[in-house]
């Protein structure tokens, strides 16, 4: 490499040595010689102009080397150990004119993220892609930040750093068009697709579970492959199940109840169970619990795990349905939680809205209202209607 470095030095002419320059590069593979490549095109000796073409030519090459690996072909031109070293030295060499290689720090940036993820080193992957300077000089475009941003973000995701995540899904989300929009309608599916995975595993880690499962129902709407499709429903599923009891849940539950697809799946009987407002026991819930993630299970704020709060929930609404009062001990043990739970749980949900009903406290007493619903409101209307036109026809026969 030294001769050959040296013999290419000794040309005059610039378009040449940059010829051969390339070649050089294109034949090589060695990471120690690459280095040297890099020390001698960033020299004092070196002009800029060659410097930028082989520098992003070294970026093209260290993507190229990884492509097989990210195809899962089991050979490449290079191991991903040796990008990592070469991608590294080449970034800290330009790194006093940071300013002048923007482009070629970018594409050195993205084949070093594709080593680290051939390594299964997520977190460094992400840190490689989030070192694009994005807002430098060089002008990037809104759909290039939007891709990466999401790439950065799942990246995240994968090494279990949802905070990172977060914050980059939030810059992707400055960028993407407003949900349900024609916009949106053309966005590309694939980007759109990962998009709304990364909100929704974000929202799920959150233990935001309304939009978690929303978002969960988007992607089952917008995915073609079987796979996601069902991995998609099977979350929104239990998202929505984890949700506070109210009209918001009923509303997802009406939706996926109502999916064919969602009768396959093992969340299934829970699901309809709470659909139909049965009073889930037991074994129900233990089943229940087997079917989520150690997030899912953590405690709440109040010091009680959040699938036990989601049925508590559920079952105290479904109570409301067959009893007109009920006291708060029995409740209690309706419930299968301490009467002080139960009655803090109605006290919450009558306070939001989510319960129609009222406390004695001095009696230990809860009082359900009875909502008559769409129908019965429809059919105690007419039947109003009947008995006016009864009493005017009764008033006109004795008149």
């Amino acid at each position: 490499m030294e001769g050959a470095l040296a013999t290419i030095g000794a040309l005059s002419d610039q378009t040449a040595k940059k010829d051969q320059l390339l070649q050089l590069l294109a034949a090589t593979a060695d990471a120690a010689a690459l280095r040297q490549l890099i020390e001698h095109v960033l020299s004092e000796g070196g002009t800029q102009v060659v410097a930028r073409v082989l520098l992003l030519a070294l970026g093209a090459k260290l993507a190229a080397a990884m492509e097989p690996v990210a195809a899962g072909g089991a050979a490449a031109p290079m191991a991903p150990g040796a990008v990592v070293e070469v991608a590294d030295f080449a970034l800290g060499a330009m790194a006093p004119r940071a300013s002048t290689f923007e482009g070629q720090a970018t594409t050195v940036r993205e084949a070093l993220a594709l080593a680290h993820v051939a390594l299964k080193d997520y977190i460094l992957a992400a840190r490689a892609l989030a070192g694009i300077p994005f807002e430098g000089v060089r002008a990037l475009s809104d759909d290039y930040k939007l891709v990466k941003y999401i790439t950065i973000s799942q990246y995240f995701l994968a090494a279990d750093d949802n905070v990172n995540a977060d914050t980059y899904i939030k810059r992707a989300a400055a960028l993407a068009p407003a949900p349900r929009s024609p916009a949106e309608k053309l966005m590309d599916q694939e980007v759109l697709l990962e998009f709304k995975q990364c909100t929704a595993i974000i929202y799920d880690g959150k233990r935001k579970f309304y939009d978690a499962a929303s978002r969960y129902v988007e992607i089952a709407m917008l995915a073609k492959d079987d796979d996601t499709i069902v991995h998609a429903l099977k979350k929104a599923s239990v998202c929505t199940m984890l949700m506070p009891a109210g009209p918001q849940r009923h509303r997802l539950l009406n939706t996926l109840y109502k999916d064919e697809r969602v009768t396959h799946l093992p969340v299934y009987p829970m699901l309809e169970a709470m659909y139909l407002e049965k009073i889930l026991r037991k074994q129900q819930i233990e089943t229940f619990s087997g079917l989520l993630e150690d997030h899912q299970k953590a405690l709440n704020s109040e010091g009680v795990a959040c699938h036990v709060a989601a049925v508590v929930e559920h079952n105290l609404l479904s109570a409301s349905k067959l009893y007109h009062n009920i006291r708060v001990d029995e409740l209690g043990t309706l419930l299968g939680t301490a009467p002080a739970i139960a009655e803090k749980t109605a006290a919450k949900m009558i306070s939001e809205e989510r319960l129609k009903g009222s406390i004695d406290q001095g009696e230990g007493i809860i009082c359900f209202v009875q909502d008559m619903g769409e129908m019965t409101a429809w059919d105690n209307q007419i039947s109003g209607i009947c008995t006016a036109v009864n009493a005017v026809c009764d008033a006109a026969k004795l008149g």
